[in-house]
């Protein structure tokens, strides 16, 4: 869920208040409101807590993240619910956070991430380490028969 639909959402939910509320649907929809934002809050805590943790544990200064980069990244994290992802969340963020770290986090990286499933996610996870196991290379992938039928 983007956020743009969770405001939405959030804005049919008042809308609705204020038709059974009449006279209290305004406090009735601040309360909402407020519970939406603690909620992406709360999210968005865990996950940098996370990422802090990552960093320290590898010993790593982290540096400052691009906006467009960032903001996507909090923005998905604020809607994440599986603890997994959550966890995946906070490992780009680290990642991005790295100074001269060996991956390259492109401003494209939170919205593929944000359309995972978690049982994609895990998938992708078991084809990563599979390719890791066998020592496959990617660019040797199809030189030794993976295909998307094979991966299926």
């Amino acid at each position: 869920m983007t956020l743009a639909l969770a405001e939405k959402g959030v804005d049919a939910v008042i809308r609705f208040l204020e038709k059974i509320a009449g006279p209290a649907a305004e406090e009735s929809g601040l309360l909402l409101q407020d519970k939406v934002k603690f909620y992406r809050f709360k999210n968005q805590v865990k996950m940098l807590a996370k990422a802090q943790i990552m960093l320290d544990e590898a010993g790593v200064t982290p540096r400052a993240v691009p906006p467009k980069t960032l903001l996507p990244l909090l923005d998905g994290a604020a809607l994440e619910e599986d603890e997994d992802l959550s966890t995946k969340w906070a490992a780009l963020l680290a990642n991005a956070a790295t100074p001269n770290g060996p991956f390259t986090i492109y401003p494209s990286y939170p919205h593929i991430l944000s359309q995972l499933s978690p049982n994609e996610a895990t998938l992708l996870d078991a084809i990563y380490d599979l390719t890791l196991q066998i020592g496959l290379k990617p660019g040797q992938w199809a030189e030794r028969g993976a295909s998307r039928g094979s991966i299926l």
